[in-house]
């Protein structure tokens, strides 16, 4: 009887050593494989024109799809930190403006490092920082 019984946890220790990584495996081919297809040359450029915007440029030869852009700020302050912009297409050779609408109200103290970031279904992640200002309590210095 106690073989028996070794002989069958053993079995039920082998199928499920092989089965749970198979799982696992599938799973994470499944979550790399989502919506990220990279043809040609499709490239995002970004300049930070003011501390309210920003200028996305597609320098590749195609058009991107599905941009995803934000715009954050980091500094000793309060207030408003982070904006998220989705643009749907920017044709080769074109491109397109994000701002931060509205009336900002910040508090703190010291420098302001803003941070602008893109990336597209078919372009890689593109990251640009630049200090845009000053803040002495409610007033902002822009630079």
């Amino acid at each position: 009887m106690k073989k028996i019984v070794a002989i069958g946890m053993l079995v039920i220790f082998l199928i499920s050593s092989i089965l749970v990584p198979a799982t696992a495996m599938k799973t994470q081919i499944t979550k790399n494989s989502i919506m990220r297809f990279h043809t040609g040359n499709t490239q995002l450029q970004l300049k930070i024109v003011s501390y309210r915007r920003a200028i996305i440029k597609n320098v590749g030869d195609e058009d991107a799809y599905d941009i995803d852009c934000e715009i954050a700020y980091k500094g000793f302050k309060t207030g408003l930190a982070y904006v998220d912009k989705w643009i749907e297409k920017i044709e080769a050779g074109e491109e397109r403006e994000v701002y931060v609408h509205g009336f900002i109200f910040w508090f703190g103290f010291g420098p302001l490092l803003m941070t602008v970031t893109a990336s597209a279904d078919n372009a890689e992640k593109v990251t640009k920082s630049r200090f845009v200002g000053f803040m002495l309590g409610p007033l902002f210095f822009p630079i």
